[in-house]
C-alpha cells in the first residue's frame, strides 16, 4: 500500500498543478483513506463512476473533471451532496486534474490526441490560463477536408465539428482539448 499524500505529491509535481489558473481545484478534492491500495481513473466523477470505482474496491479515484467548479452553488445539496457523501462514507479519495491534464506535453489530452491521430506537434496555441494549451502541428500527409473529417470520425468514433469546406488540402492543424 502507498500513502495518499505521496501519490498526491507525485502527481501534483508531475502535472505542475500550481502553474495553472483553473476553473476548479486541482489535486486532492476529497480526502478518504490514508492508505491507498487501488487506484482507478475516469473522465468525470459521476455517480456511475463512483459506484464502479467502489465496486472494484478503489481507494483512490483520479478524474479529469472533479468537483467545486467556479460558478457552481457552494451549498452541498442534491446530487453534489449525495456524491460527496458517498466518497466520505466509503473513504474514497478523489483527485481531479483539469487543465494540468490537458496541458502535459507527454501525458496530456492534447499530446495523447496528437499521438493517437499520428499528428506531428510543432508548437502550442497561446492561452491566458497560465500555460499555452492547444497544440499546432501537421498531418503525416495533406488531406482534403472531407478526408480529414472521415479520418477523425474513424479514429475518434464520432462526427467532428469544425472541419470546414476549404478548397485546398489541409496539412497544418491546430487543436485544443481544454481551455
Amino acid at each position: 500500500m502507498t500513502i495518499r499524500t505521496e501519490i498526491v505529491h507525485y502527481i501534483d509535481t508531475l502535472l505542475d498543478v500550481n502553474a495553472f489558473h483553473d476553473y476548479a481545484p486541482n489535486g486532492l478534492q476529497i480526502a478518504g483513506l490514508a492508505e491507498v491500495s487501488s487506484i482507478h481513473t475516469a473522465v468525470s466523477a459521476s455517480r456511475d463512476t463512483l459506484k464502479s470505482a467502489l465496486e472494484h474496491n478503489a481507494s483512490l479515484l483520479i478524474v479529469h473533471h472533479g468537483y467545486f467548479w467556479k460558478g457552481e452553488p457552494q451549498v452541498l445539496t442534491g446530487w453534489r451532496r449525495a456524491r460527496i457523501a458517498l466518497c466520505v462514507e466509503s473513504g474514497l479519495n478523489i483527485l481531479a486534474y483539469h487543465l494540468p491534464l490537458d496541458y502535459h506535453p507527454e501525458l496530456g489530452n492534447n499530446a495523447q490526441l496528437a499521438r493517437h491521430m499520428g499528428w506531428k506537434v510543432d508548437g502550442r496555441l497561446s492561452s491566458q490560463a497560465g500555460k499555452d494549451f492547444g497544440m499546432i502541428g501537421h498531418l503525416s500527409h495533406a488531406m482534403q477536408p472531407e478526408e480529414l473529417a472521415s479520418h477523425l470520425q474513424h479514429m475518434l468514433g464520432q462526427q467532428p465539428i469544425g472541419v470546414y469546406d476549404v478548397r485546398k488540402p489541409i496539412k497544418r492543424i491546430a487543436w485544443c482539448t481544454g481551455a
